[in-house]
């Protein structure tokens, strides 16, 4: 859970790493708005899609890192087609408390 609140889901894996990423932990005042780290390469801002956290599990650590960022620099559709279309195991939570898991991601829920 993004807010650490409770724990949503739980993965098996044999083999790789996973990672998350979230909005929610490394949070400060600027201009009087609560701003957080992850950026929107677009705006060069914080990222404001919607998304509070997303946990994904691949190969290894590095690229399981690498792809917890996406939903913070590209919509919610082009990424659920990417992750699909990659076969990305990936649980996405968003600043509403909705949740969206990838088939690949199911495949390992438990």
């Amino acid at each position: 859970d993004p807010a650490r609140i409770s724990v949503i889901d739980r993965i098996a894996i044999s083999d790789g790493g996973v990672a998350t990423s979230s909005t929610r932990l490394r949070t400060w005042q600027h201009a009087g708005t609560s701003v957080h780290h992850l950026i929107d390469p677009t705006l060069g801002a914080p990222s404001a899609r919607g998304v509070a956290g997303c946990t994904v599990a691949a190969g290894d650590a590095a690229w399981a890192e690498a792809l917890t960022k996406v939903p913070f620099a590209r919509s919610v559709d082009a990424t659920r087609a990417f992750f699909e279309q990659h076969n990305v195991a990936a649980l996405i939570v968003f600043d509403d408390g909705r949740q969206h898991a990838t088939s690949a991601w199911k495949d390992l829920s438990r």
